[in-house]
């Protein structure tokens, strides 16, 4: 390892130690987990990058989530038997429900959120460029757009909500909606 100059001996640090294994700590003389990276300069930046992921392409988005770059999370049996399970956390360029076809559209941008069920690792969650949240869905329509099931327990609505504020699509296979414990139609 290399370093050039004006590098100080605590701008990257690796190390063995017998409770964690080898560890990289950057900015820190005593790295706590396998990546360690501290900030010491409180110079009031409201965002501070810690760390940044890189995806060049050398083509367009031509197609909806274009370009994903990801953190997997995997957990591995020590005995080499199999894996137990991955986790998945992706920024996509050009997510779904935007048009990609034109230059603005390249420039958007969603997270999304897998999980692994019985061995298939699928997309859980969406975050999209606007800021609405869809479980269950790849292009949801609200700031919370839920495909499934909700359950809500103490569920509280803010003074001003408006009936057409709560949307509640069901069909005659689905189950029943039950208010309670409400002043008004109106107050909803």
């Amino acid at each position: 390892l290399t370093a050039s100059t004006g590098v100080k001996a605590v701008d990257l640090l690796i190390t063995n130690s017998a409770s964690v294994g080898t560890t990289l700590g950057i900015g820190t003389e005593a790295p706590e987990a396998y990546l360690d990276i501290k900030n010491t300069v409180d110079d009031g930046a409201v965002n501070r990058t810690m760390l940044r992921l890189h995806n060049y392409r050398s083509d367009d988005a031509d197609h909806n989530d274009f370009g994903p770059i990801s953190i997997d999370f995997e957990i591995e049996q020590l005995s080499g038997g199999a894996k137990s399970g991955i986790a998945r956390i992706a920024a996509v360029q050009a997510p779904s429900g935007t048009d990609h076809t034109i230059p603005l559209g390249e420039k958007t941008s969603g997270l999304t959120f897998s999980t692994m069920n019985l061995n298939v690792l699928s997309e859980a969650m969406r975050i999209d460029a606007s800021g609405n949240v869809g479980i269950g869905t790849v292009n949801p329509g609200s700031a919370l757009d839920v495909v499934g099931a909700v359950t809500a327990i103490n569920l509280t609505a803010s003074t001003g909500v408006q009936a057409t504020d709560l949307l509640v699509h069901t069909s005659a296979s689905v189950g029943t909606l039950t208010v309670s414990s409400f002043m008004s139609a109106s107050s909803l």
